[in-house]
């Protein structure tokens, strides 16, 4: 069964520095013909893993990074999954 694997680098960060995201279906698998946007960007995949990196809002605070992976789920059926990535700058 296909799942959604997410991971960040960091929940907090300074002005300037890099989050490094990491998004996959299932175990970091290509078997479901993912597709992932980070930001609204289509991520290229290594391995059934996108890595996407950014650099820190200057702006301090709370920011989010939006997830969106579709996927074909074991079953044959087209999936979404949309979620938000939280981190916070000083």
């Amino acid at each position: 069964m296909f799942s959604v694997l997410l991971g960040q680098s960091t929940t907090h960060a300074k002005p300037g520095e890099m989050i490094e995201i990491s998004a996959g279906v299932g175990s970091y698998s290509t078997r479901g013909n993912p597709r992932i946007k980070i930001n609204g960007i289509a991520a290229s995949l290594s391995n059934g893993v996108a890595d996407y990196q950014l650099k820190v809002s200057d702006k301090a605070g709370k920011h989010s990074v939006q997830v969106t992976i579709d996927f074909i789920n074991d079953d044959g059926e087209n999936v979404t999954f949309t979620q938000k990535i939280y981190y916070s700058t000083d």
